[in-house]
């Protein structure tokens, strides 16, 4: 099956991203962007703790545009990547952005405590995941995360697929 352009998967931090790049990974040229830049630093967690935030956003930023000359492709953005303005405006400008959009509780519930532990942001879930809510609401598509995979990865093949 062929891409009908390049597209962008946004989402809080446990909305199954990574689980929905699992299942999809196979059947179209897709990039993990957390795992493209784990193979660079090593952890994240520890990467952030020694550079900050701002230095991760700008090495987000960078690791994207170096897709940008692979035809068309499937990147799923960390849960952060949408804060940066420049990488805002450059997905805006390269991408088609899906919203992978789940309730809060539910991710809470759908995570154990090493998952919370070792995402350094997530200790402020609740205000992080309002003040993203702006970003990931200019998406140009939504699919409702808190259904079934089987439904998540359906949905996203009509989105992405000619």
């Amino acid at each position: 099956m062929k891409l009908k352009n390049n597209f962008a998967i946004t989402g809080f931090m446990g909305a199954g991203k990574s689980t929905l790049f699992e299942e999809i990974k196979n059947e179209v040229t897709s990039f993990d962007l957390d795992q493209l830049i784990y193979k660079e630093v090593g952890s994240i967690k520890r990467y952030i703790e020694n550079t900050g935030e701002d230095s991760f956003r700008s090495l987000e930023f960078q690791t994207l545009k170096l897709l940008e000359n692979l035809g068309p492709h499937l990147v799923f953005l960390g849960g952060g990547s949408l804060e940066s303005p420049k990488t805002f405006e450059y997905i805006q400008k390269s991408y088609k952005l899906i919203y992978l959009k789940v309730d809060l509780n539910i991710i809470l519930n759908r995570m154990n405590e090493y998952e919370k532990n070792s995402r350094p942001l997530f200790k402020n879930a609740e205000e992080l995941y309002d003040k993203r809510q702006d970003q990931y609401l200019k998406s140009e598509y939504i699919i409702d995360g808190n259904q079934d995979l089987h439904k998540n990865i359906k949905e996203l093949k009509e989105i992405i697929f000619e």
